[in-house]
């Protein structure tokens, strides 16, 4: 049996507000239709979605770096932008794993792996020892500028 990631493609209408999900082993789908829904019961998936949104295009970022994630995230939307559902890269790299690489001379898989292998409280005390080199990731992101890949294209 197929897992379900493979077995359900989505696929989001959002001029008609309606998602359609097809089941590739039944060959059948579905249409849900958000204008069916009652106000109360709409209001509640609304900011459930705006929930799951800021979550979601947050997921790699270090905890400590969450909220600025996410107000950085909800900001961007008020302003009208939708962006990619999920950025990857050094940006959304958690300092702490950036730092760790930088100063252990190693790859950033390496520095993630050796990260990972750690418990909660060696994890509290290597970011206190690397409060310093975080804070110098974290500056030098803030004035990068974005990259213009348009020339790649």
């Amino acid at each position: 049996m197929a897992k379900s990631k493979q077995r359900f493609a989505w696929t989001y209408d959002h001029a008609e507000s309606t998602v359609k999900v097809v089941d590739s082993a039944s060959d059948t789908d579905y249409t849900f239709e958000y204008s069916e829904l009652p106000e109360e019961i709409a209001d509640r998936v609304a900011v459930y979605g705006l929930g799951k949104v800021l979550q979601d295009r947050n997921s790699q970022v270090d905890a400590d770096g969450k909220i600025a994630g996410m107000v950085k995230t909800y900001e961007s939307l008020v302003s009208g932008q939708w962006k990619a559902e999920r950025s990857v890269g050094a940006r959304f790299l958690p300092a702490v794993i950036e730092a760790i690489a930088t100063v252990k001379g190693c790859s950033v898989a390496a520095a993630q792996a050796a990260y990972r292998a750690l418990d909660d409280a060696q994890r509290v005390v290597l970011k206190e020892n690397l409060a310093d080199e975080i804070a110098k990731v974290e500056a030098k992101r803030a004035a990068a500028e974005d990259v213009d890949l348009d020339d790649l294209i």
